[in-house]
């Protein structure tokens, strides 16, 4: 019954529990650590042990009453089988004093000596908690003493009682020390269990799944809900236009506010959404219609006069509903449960809203959180490092391997996307959201740390440590692409630490750490190039590329980030290391043993990267890159991660030679040139297969084409990865702060931020003058390629010319030598330029019009003769009759020629730079046309009357006279003396009241105010300072013609002698018709000085 209310109201708890419901108890590995009954209940007995204890206490009281009660019934039973019933009387001391001893020296005996025992145990705060709620000693204490208690108070009884009666008090205690010798039996069992390693260990596990991580995902998936709920769909927002709905919002806007008062910090435990959702509802009706409301003229002058104020909305409000619960003691204290603007809410609604909410008082629970908890898991590794002892290590690392494994399984679950997921990845809603996983890899990471301290006196605690990560992934059955980011970015920490260490510890003359340091690099390195073996088998490397992909372009690139690591300490042994690492990383990749075949060459394979590995052959990417020949997955596997690789290869040199202060570092020179060449660091001896490098600087403008991927855009394109690299890179070598403080430093944020390197690696190739490969040409100028990237190339090259002036001091190559290569690698990059742009002018200009786009060019400008929700603009809106039906003749042609537009922009087939807001920017033009040519006409108009004044007020109180015979007035003024005195009125309530000036919404752009009755509109014209006092009568007709269903403009290309630019022109039919005779006056104002 109770679950149904909560589906119907459509509850967070509801949510919460089926979120749990679908997950957690469907999960076998779950259910069969769970705890046993009588487990259970002694957790419930101490997690609330004086509640219990005081049911005890009144179960006893009961069971005496009952006996009682039923003493004439049980009194023959009892004669006869216990005839010597008065006994069991004299037993009643030895009760007591045995419970005494029990509670006052057997418990506190025994938790001293569990207390000694964990005194050494770094993971001593985590432990007792859990003994103390698993032995049950707490709640097995005070039933002891308050079973001593009873038998005291029976003692005083039994004075004022018969013995058959005192007999009920002595069954009641009987039983009771019974149950409290089961609790003391299953204390010593709880105890000899804690002190057993392998058992305390599996303890900790169930206890954390069980009693840490359901309530604390619980708590989660609450607080995540509530945040995200209008993402979810659980809180409704039906018409964001009308009324904004979120749950997230952090502004200093003035906001009503919804409060729950409270002196003590509370918190929401339910969210009926039901309630509220039907508010919201209620409020966008209501909204919907007001705002129709205050779009009509009546009721502009209704909400002014008294009892109609509640019909006014402020059309230029845009109203907002908030809910997010944020404690608050500002001006009052309590918890704010809803925030709202931009409308009003009635009494009704709030109460609803309050009701809506359940509230409950803040507990601090903290010594029981699942962070806190970790401490337990990896406390014997901990203490093992602190007494060096690395048998006790290793053993300590397997149970964490398993601990970890059996809370990742019991936590796994199948998600709505039908995909593997982890309640470890689960965030939190902190601004620095932290999941379970990153709080576990941190007490990891403590661990690596810890070990790396003793390379100096043992080294196999890091040799054992750097396995950690590994074992992990590959014991896991179901591993969620998350959780394999995490691991390896865990196994690369080691990395950084022992930079980290290393860079401390270089000052040391004790040759034993030089060389134990070095046995550590090489265990590293061996260990980190056997991760791919790991995450998929050779084997099977194909057969799952959508899980394994990330998770190798993950080990890539920190790869790459292991030498950039070493610079950031100045270890410049070790980036050697990393150089070697990154450049043999396809050869242990490959699936296949003898490269990719011929495909290379009869593909574009410069084209093939990952992400083209997860798309269908029918993209037309797909379509270029094999050129005509079959696809094969193996070349295509092997290419796109040979080109992976090699661009980590080339940005990582182009990032270590924008390193600050080179001072001609030999070895990092080095470093570039071999990650150019893929030339060994350190080389083995063996021969290795053939590899992409630069040669010449051709290949570096191609591999720059390749970074930059021009086509593509967005979050996962290959230009995006890269840029996600280089911003890691950033990152890596970030140097401690100073909170406040501004710095600039070495990162880079994309290729094109890094064009001064990939200018002088080519500076350095350019020897002699060279071409662009036309393998190259042929790429750029296929469907891959757009011709806007086309010209983002060509801007990119003559960027390339402008910065080769800026390098002053070469790194690469000599100062010398640079200058001599200067002028082969200008010439070589201007002949790319010009054979670009040729060959673009050359499909500019074979390419036909675009007809199509110039008829959506004229559907939006046809727009202009409408505004918002198919109301006419001004001028338009003041014609009695406005018609689109007519002829498109000769006579009432209107032209708009826009000179020197490039063919570009509406060539077919080529699709240019356009600018974003082309159309709207015709529209308005055609718009602003359209306006002035009507308003032109009534300028031409015949005026029955002149007037001059003195100065503004002259003119406006003679206006107001004027208007008495006309119907309808309406003022154009085109003067800028009457116009600044009518829009000073808007913040000068004297001006307003002295002329009785008023404004209004919903009369469009020109609309300056109502002068009484008179629609003041301005007139923007240069050479006109004069202002037309008319009536609306005057605007008779206006039709314009009709080209096609809704079209009523014609925009034509019209070729000039540079065939690549020419004018376009917009064409628009427009028939105007102003009623002869009527009151039509123009004022002006001329001051004495003017005259």
């Amino acid at each position: 019954m109770f679950v149904s209310i909560e589906k119907l109201l459509n509850s967070l708890q509801h949510h919460v529990d089926k979120n749990i419901d679908e997950t957690l108890y469907q999960n076998k590995a779950f259910l069969s650590s769970k705890w046993n009954l009588l487990e259970h209940n002694i957790l419930r007995w101490s997690q609330r042990h004086s509640y219990y204890t005081f049911l005890t206490f009144v179960l006893a009281s009961l069971l005496v009453a009952n006996l009682l009660l039923w003493k004439e019934e049980l009194t023959p039973f009892a004669i006869e089988y216990f005839p010597n019933w008065r006994r069991l009387i004299d037993w009643q001391g030895g009760f007591l004093a045995g419970q005494l001893t029990i509670v006052g020296v057997v418990y506190p005996l025994v938790i001293g000596l569990i207390g000694v025992l964990f005194q050494n145990k770094s993971a001593k705060k985590t432990l007792f908690p859990i003994y103390q709620l698993y032995s049950g000693f707490m709640f097995a204490g005070l039933s002891g003493l308050f079973l001593s208690i009873f038998i005291i108070v029976g003692y005083f009884l039994s004075a004022s009682m018969d013995q058959s009666t005192y007999l009920a008090i002595c069954i009641t205690t009987a039983l009771w020390l019974t149950f409290n010798v089961l609790l003391t039996s299953w204390f010593f069992t709880a105890t000899f269990l804690m002190l057993d390693e392998t058992k305390r260990d599996r303890i900790v596990v169930r206890f954390t799944i069980h009693e840490l991580c359901e309530t604390d995902i619980r708590h989660r998936i609450h607080e995540l809900l509530l945040q995200n709920s209008v993402r979810n769909n659980v809180l409704a927002n039906p018409d964001e236009g009308v009324l904004k709905v979120s749950t997230y919002k952090f502004s200093d806007d003035k906001y009503n506010e919804i409060m729950v008062p409270s002196p003590d910090p509370i918190r929401v435990t339910n969210v009926y959404f039901s309630i509220i959702n039907a508010i919201i509802h209620y409020q966008v009706k209501k909204l919907k219609v007001l705002r129709w409301l205050n779009r009509q003229s009546l009721v502009k002058r209704l909400v002014s006069k008294k009892g109609f104020s509640w019909l006014h909305l402020d059309l230029n409000a845009e109203p907002e509903f908030v809910l997010q619960p944020i404690w608050t003691n500002e001006n009052e204290t309590g918890l704010v449960i809803v925030r709202y603007s931009g409308f009003d809410l009635s009494w009704l609604s709030k109460m609803l809203i309050k009701l809506s909410f359940t509230i409950k008082k803040n507990k601090d629970n903290d010594e029981r959180s699942l962070t806190s908890m970790m401490i337990g898991l990896v406390g014997s590794a901990n203490d093992s490092i602190r007494e060096k002892n690395i048998g006790e290590f290793k053993y300590a690392l397997d149970n964490i391997v398993k601990w970890h494994i059996e809370i990742a399984s019991a936590l796994s679950f199948i998600n709505d996307n039908k995909e593997d997921d982890n309640w470890l990845l689960l965030p939190t809603t902190n601004f620095f959201s932290r999941s379970y996983l990153d709080e576990i890899l941190t007490e990891y990471y403590q661990i690596a740390k810890s070990s790396v301290e003793l390379i100096p006196e043992n080294i196999e605690f890091f040799d054992e440590v750097i396995y950690l990560h590994k074992r992990l992934f590959s014991r896991r059955e179901k591993l969620v692409k998350r959780e394999g980011f995490l691991l390896i970015q865990g196994s690369y920490f080691t990395w950084s630490l022992l930079m980290e260490w290393r860079s401390y510890s270089s000052s040391s003359s004790d040759m034993r750490v030089a060389n134990k340091y070095e046995d550590v690099l090489f265990d590293f390195v061996g260990s980190w190039e056997s991760w791919l073996d790991y995450i998929e088998p050779r084997r099977k490397r194909l057969d799952s590329l959508t899980e394994s992909l990330p998770l190798f372009l993950t080990h890539l690139e920190f790869t790459a980030h292991t030498a950039i690591t070493a610079l950031r300490y100045n270890n410049d042994e070790a980036a050697g290391w990393g150089v070697d690492m990154l450049n043999n990383w396809c050869e242990k990749l490959s699936v296949r043993d003898y490269g990719h075949g011929l495909e290379e060459y009869r593909w574009h394979s410069e084209l093939v990267t990952h992400d083209m590995l997860l798309k269908s052959l029918d993209d037309k990417n797909w379509i270029v890159i094999l050129n005509g020949h079959q696809f094969n997955l193996k070349s295509a596997f092997n290419i796109a991660f040979e080109n992976a690789a090699f661009d980590l290869r080339v940005i990582t040199a182009c990032y270590m030679l924008l390193k600050p202060n080179l001072n001609d570092n030999e070895r990092i020179r080095q470093y570039i040139k071999a990650l150019l060449s893929n030339a060994a660091i350190h080389p083995t001896g063996a021969i290795g297969r053939r590899t992409k490098s630069i040669s010449n600087a051709s290949d570096v403008v191609g591999t720059y084409i390749r970074h930059r991927d021009y086509p593509n855009y967005g979050s996962g394109s290959y230009g995006s990865w890269i840029s996600k690299v280089l911003e890691s890179f950033g990152r890596v070598n970030e140097k401690r702060r100073v909170s406040g403080r501004i710095y600039s430093g070495w990162g880079r944020n994309d290729a094109q931020s890094m064009n001064i390197a990939y200018v002088e690696i080519a500076v350095s190739f350019s020897n002699s003058q060279w071409q662009l490969g036309r393998k190259w040409f042929d790429i750029i100028f296929s469907d891959a390629f757009r011709y806007q990237d086309q010209q983002s190339l060509v801007r990119d090259l003559q960027e390339w010319l402008r910065l080769v002036d800026e390098i002053k001091d070469p790194f690469l190559i000599s100062k010398e030598q640079f200058d001599s290569n200067l002028d082969n690698f200008k010439t070589s990059i201007q002949q790319v330029i010009d054979q670009l742009n040729q060959r673009q002018n050359q499909l500019v200009a074979e390419a036909d019009i675009d007809e199509d786009l110039l008829t959506k060019f004229g559907i939006a400008c046809s727009k202009a003769f409408m505004g918002e929700d198919a109301n006419f603009e001004f001028p338009i809106n003041l014609f009695k009759s406005v018609g689109f039906n007519g002829n498109p003749v000769e006579e009432t042609l209107y032209k708009l020629n826009i000179q020197g537009y490039p063919k570009e922009n509406i060539a077919k087939n080529i699709e240019a730079n356009r600018a974003v807001n082309e159309e709207s920017w015709l529209k308005e033009s055609t718009r602003n046309n359209v306006e002035v040519n009507i308003l032109r006409k009534l300028l031409q108009y015949k005026t029955s009357d002149s007037k001059v004044y003195t100065n503004a007020e002259n003119n406006i109180f003679d206006i107001s006279n004027l208007t008495k015979d006309i119907t309808n007035p309406v003022l154009f003024s085109g003067s800028s003396e009457l116009n600044q005195l009518l829009r000073e009125a808007r913040y000068k309530p004297e001006i307003a009241n002295k002329f009785d000036i008023s404004f209004i919404d919903g009369f469009g752009n020109n609309y300056i105010c109502n002068l009484g009755d008179i629609i003041v509109y301005s007139l923007h014209f240069s050479d006109v300072n004069f202002s037309l006092l008319t009536t609306r009568d005057l605007f008779e007709s206006i039709v314009f013609g009709k080209v096609m269903d809704n079209q009523f403009v014609e925009v034509n290309y019209v070729p000039s002698q540079n065939e690549n630019v020419g004018e376009l022109s917009i064409n628009y039919w427009m028939k105007v018709d102003l009623v002869e005779e009527l009151p039509c006056i123009k004022t002006e104002i001329k001051s004495i000085d003017k005259e």
